[in-house]
């Protein structure tokens, strides 16, 4: 394991199914820092956070989630400019 987060061996589609299974995931949510697709794994987990809240904590996470999507983008330009 050490030396697959080191870059010194590859993992395995076998050892990737392996991994996932122990973590109780699947594969593509295993992989979704490193699939370019990953935006539907990340949209249905902010859903599932979502599902148990009423309105009141509803509202109080769309404001955080807007003042959080502000702010990245408004470092993304900052980080473009330099």
């Amino acid at each position: 394991m050490s030396n697959i987060e080191n870059g010194h061996s590859k993992l395995s589609l076998p050892m990737a199914v392996a991994l996932a299974n122990v973590l109780s995931v699947s594969v593509d949510e295993f992989l979704c820092d490193s699939v370019i697709h990953s935006k539907e794994v990340f949209s249905h987990e902010v859903q599932m956070l979502l599902e148990d809240c009423d309105d009141y904590e509803i509202r109080i996470l769309t404001d955080l989630f807007k003042a959080a999507k502000d702010t990245i983008r408004r470092d993304m330009k900052l980080k473009q400019q330099e």
